[in-house]
């Protein structure tokens, strides 16, 4: 799989060996959307983000990862409501884990790392933000790497960003490279 080219102004670029285990988790989270984080560091007044590492989250509409679902459905505020978890159950849109998401971000911080972008498949659908994915206000000001993944083989994957919840997404280079 190759990332899709874009003539943007942000530029995105992952290492080979992190894009690869990337792709891998991508095709172990099929059928289902998987969701995590790009973690590294922001260059050239943060239009830049170099990628050093992948953390896969949990994407807690999924059922095997609803544990406590009832309770956390109360505590979101109308984040989750049960219709949305009934309606997709993971299979067309994730929720990270707040807990999860503040574990990671602590630790990549003790190691003087970024969350530069967050990432999500889109199981047999296009590498384009959806509207879930517009109507959420969490996906601004981050890099936003969505994998295509058809009938569990990874294709393509393309990066968004926007700088607030208010802004559509416009897309931003994407780039492989060496190590």
């Amino acid at each position: 799989m190759k990332p899709e080219a874009s003539s943007g102004k942000a530029r995105l670029t992952i290492p080979a060996g992190v894009f690869s285990e990337i792709q891998q988790w991508a095709r172990a989270a099929y059928p289902r959307e998987g969701c995590g984080l790009l973690l590294g560091h922001f260059k050239n007044q943060g239009l830049d983000k170099n990628v050093v590492r992948f953390v896969g989250l949990s994407n807690i509409l999924l059922s095997e990862n609803g544990k406590n679902l009832a309770q956390r459905i109360q505590n979101s505020g109308g984040a989750i409501t049960h219709e949305r978890v009934a309606a997709g159950g993971g299979k067309t849109e994730f929720l990270m884990d707040p807990a999860e998401f503040d574990r990671v971000y602590r630790q990549a911080e003790k190691e003087g790392q970024d969350v530069v972008g967050i990432l999500h498949t889109h199981p047999d659908h296009p590498p384009k933000p959806s509207a879930m994915d517009a109507s959420q206000p969490m996906l601004a000001g981050w890099s936003n790497v969505i994998v295509a993944v058809e009938k569990g083989v990874t294709v393509v994957a393309r990066s968004w960003i926007r700088p607030d919840e208010t802004t559509p997404f416009e897309e931003e280079s994407l780039t492989i490279v060496e190590e």
